[in-house]
């Protein structure tokens, strides 16, 4: 097994059963970085939306930041290819029908880089409902109170009249 890069932690994870290959996620700065340059996209916005302020992210964020994780593992991820090059091919394992799972192990590879344990991909993809949506308020809001006229702002016979 190839040996780590620093102290990265590492996630390790296949797109769906009959992968052969595992695929290893990590998170480092410096390659989230490297390939901010490459893909023209803040990646490090990208990364705080997925992981905790919420708000979705573009498609070249989906795969520049899948690409850095990749990058960040053991081993090349595209041995031989220019970087631009890696870069659209990790675009090829992004098919649409594993955007969830892509997101899903991105979301563990930064829990896993924070020290905490990954969860289940399927407990990501299907997460079960934490508290029941509160309904709406229905009270009635009762229209706004017609202004009071100022008597100076009437006309001299009017405001002399009131």
């Amino acid at each position: 097994m190839p040996q780590p890069k620093d102290d990265l932690k590492y996630y390790r994870f296949k797109f769906d059963d009959d992968d052969a290959e595992e695929l290893t996620l990590a998170y480092d700065f410096n390659t989230i970085v490297d390939v901010e340059e490459i893909c023209g996209c803040n990646l490090f916005s990208a990364l705080l939306r997925i992981t905790g302020e919420g708000g979705g992210i573009t498609a070249a964020e989906l795969r520049g930041l899948f690409f850095a994780a990749l990058e960040a593992g053991p081993e090349a991820a595209f041995p031989g290819l220019s970087k631009k090059d890696s870069l659209k091919e990790t675009g090829k394992l992004l098919r649409v029908d594993r955007l969830g799972i892509a997101m899903a192990a991105l979301a563990n590879a930064y829990n896993v880089s924070m020290g905490n344990e990954p969860k289940s991909l399927d407990e990501l993809l299907n997460p079960s409902p934490s508290q029941p949506t509160p309904e709406p308020a229905t009270a009635e809001v009762p229209p706004p109170a017609s202004p009071t006229p100022n008597p100076e702002a009437l006309p001299v016979e009017a405001a002399a009249s009131g």
